[in-house]
């Protein structure tokens, strides 16, 4: 319903957040998951932030958790440049890179740490 809700151009915000929590729920089936029934809801979880970031293209928090299911899946790449993505659009908050454990497997990366010090660079402690 709120999938169909939005593409029919109802993109208030209570809708958009809505849909953001629902895409949240299938990132914590994805992590219950194991072996192809794990790799499904990855699937669709990965499916649904994209969709999410097609209906609201200006909203970095899409991407951000794009970023998180690919880290929790062991896609590095795939996390690091969602998170680019997310911080080019305004997403600015350092602390929930650092807080997040879907983002503990590219905390150790250089360029995991070159994200976090631009954000920190520019006050991104608070903040989206």
């Amino acid at each position: 319903e709120i999938r169909q809700r939005l593409a029919a151009g109802d993109q208030s915000s209570a809708d958009f957040q809505e849909l953001l929590g629902l895409i949240h729920q299938r990132l914590a089936l994805v992590s219950r998951s194991d072996g192809l029934v794990g790799d499904v809801h990855h699937l669709h979880a990965i499916e649904a932030f994209a969709l999410a970031e097609r209906i609201n293209p200006e909203n970095p928090l899409p991407h951000y958790a794009r970023a998180c299911a690919h880290a929790s899946w062991g896609e590095m790449d795939d996390a690091l440049m969602a998170l680019q993505q997310a911080v080019a659009l305004g997403f600015s908050s350092a602390s929930w890179l650092m807080e997040n454990p879907d983002l503990q497997s590219v905390q150790e990366l250089p360029e995991f740490q070159r994200i976090l010090s631009r954000l920190r660079e520019g006050s991104g402690s608070a903040g989206t």
